[in-house]
Order: C-alpha cells, then sequence, then structure tokens
C-alpha cells in the first residue's frame, strides 16, 4: 500500500463558534489539498490550484484575523472569525504548497532540459570513442591537438542541470549506457586520454617486442621502445652522447611504416 505524502492529507481550516459570534462571520470552510484547494463560503464554493491564491493576506486581529482571499471574478473574499494564530498557519501552508508546486515546475523543466542536453552530450560521447579509435589507427597516439579538439567540443551547460538533486536522481535511474556517456563527458578528456596512451603503449611493447629486438643491432631499451611507440605531434627526446638516439628515430621510422601511420615517401 503506498504511503500518503504529508501534502495529500487535507488540511482544513474555518472559524470557531466565539469568533463567528463576536465578528458576525459567515460560515466558510477552507480545504487545502496537496497543490489544490477548496472554499465553500456561504453560497459562494470555488476550488482550483493553490497559484490562484498568491496574493492570499492575512490580517490579524486583536483575537481572530480577517482573510483576504482572492478570487478570479470578484475583487477579493474577507474571511472572518479565525483565530490569529490558525490564519497565520493557514498563510504559511497555502505559501509551501504553492512553493512546492512552483518548485515541481521547475524541476520538470529542468528534467526536459535534461532530456536534451543529454542526447547531445550521448552524441560527443559516441563520436569521441569512435574518433580515439580511428586515431589510435591511423595514428597511434592521442596527440595534445587531438584531446585540445575533443575538450572543445564538449556540449555545455549540462552541469548546471546535474547541480540540481532531482536531476541527479533521474540520471541514476537511467540506463548504464547514458550514465557511461555523461561520466565520459564529466571527466577531463586529456586524463582520460593520457591513460588511453598509456594502455596502448603498454599494448605496443608486449605485441612488437620481436620488432624492438630486431629492428637494430642490439635490442632497444625500455625507454627506447617507449619513445618509439610515443607519436604525438611533438616529441622531446632528451639523452647523452652515445644513448642510442639515431637507433631510436630508425626504429621509429620503420615502427611507423610498419603500422601504417605514414607512405614511406613522408
Amino acid at each position: 500500500m503506498e504511503a500518503l505524502n504529508k501534502s495529500d492529507i487535507p488540511r482544513i481550516w474555518q472559524p470557531t463558534p466565539a469568533g463567528k459570534l463576536f465578528t458576525s462571520a459567515i460560515d466558510w470552510v477552507f480545504t487545502l489539498e496537496g497543490e489544490g484547494f477548496s472554499l465553500q463560503a456561504g453560497d459562494i464554493k470555488r476550488e482550483g490550484s493553490v497559484i490562484s491564491l498568491e496574493s492570499l493576506e492575512v490580517r490579524p486581529g486583536l483575537f481572530w484575523a480577517t482573510i483576504k482571499m482572492p478570487l478570479v471574478e470578484l475583487p477579493s473574499l474577507l474571511l472572518d472569525g479565525i483565530p490569529n494564530v490558525a490564519a497565520k498557519e493557514m498563510a504559511q501552508a497555502v505559501a509551501g504548497a504553492i512553493k512546492a508546486l512552483r518548485h515541481r515546475q521547475r524541476v520538470a523543466e529542468q528534467l526536459k532540459e535534461f532530456g536534451q542536453s543529454v542526447q547531445l552530450v550521448s552524441r560527443w560521447a559516441g563520436k569521441t570513442r569512435a574518433a580515439c579509435k580511428v586515431q589510435l589507427k591511423i595514428k597511434g597516439w592521442l596527440t595534445h591537438e587531438f584531446k585540445r579538439d575533443i575538450n572543445l567540443s564538449k556540449p555545455q551547460g549540462l552541469d548546471v542541470l546535474l547541480a540540481v538533486p532531482e536531476v541527479t536522481a533521474y540520471l541514476e535511474k537511467q540506463p548504464q549506457a547514458l550514465k557511461a556517456d555523461v561520466d565520459l563527458w564529466r571527466h577531463d578528456f586529456e586524463d582520460l586520454a593520457d591513460g588511453i596512451n598509456e594502455n596502448h603503449l603498454t599494448k605496443e611493447l608486449q605485441e612488437s617486442r620481436s620488432f624492438f629486438e630486431q629492428v637494430e643491432k642490439s635490442p632497444l631499451t625500455d625507454e627506447q621502445a617507449r619513445a618509439v611507440v610515443s607519436f604525438d605531434n611533438r616529441v622531446l627526446l632528451v639523452a647523452s652522447a652515445g644513448s642510442g638516439k639515431t637507433s631510436t628515430m630508425v626504429a621509429k621510422a620503420g615502427y611507423a611504416l610498419s603500422k601504417g601511420y605514414f607512405a614511406a615517401d613522408q
């Protein structure tokens, strides 16, 4: 059985017998239920959304208050005979219901905006994954320029929406693939790309071990092999005389040709 929300329980206000006696108030009953209200005041009966009660006004008296109730087709309706404390409680309850309704409407708009924004993020994430595969295949490295361009292509605005608790809770209920897209978007791509490059480097050092052992008269050292595999657009190699710089450059050219990163005439 589903539990009732506290705001869904009807709350009722009306004049007290003493209040009616001393203020000559008419019989009236105001009921607040969730985001709606009903009012029976003499022959007048009204019901609707609490939004229409935003200009409700309480005028405290010595013991009893007068409530100025806004109505669409009338300037207002004065309700007397209610104790000051009860009138204040009624006004606070109406204001709270209006605030809750406004918040729900705002969250609904934010969720709608999130749905539109996350589609852009998913498309970006799909293109980014595909671009990484192509880049590694044809260039052998996710370069500084590549990382910069990917970061610059990120859709904007989703971070503001993800600061809304209801949006975050909604995201948690979405398919894992969508959450993975948002997670990719959230991270700095340069850091992710560095990790991808390091994994690629480790894999190539293993798979091309025989090449590194045979390309020159002496097998390449681990540092030389790492310099060979690294194909960023600009690589600075610092080494002393006789440490094998030429061997590394020869091996790098041969490695690039064997992987098809460049044509022989390049």
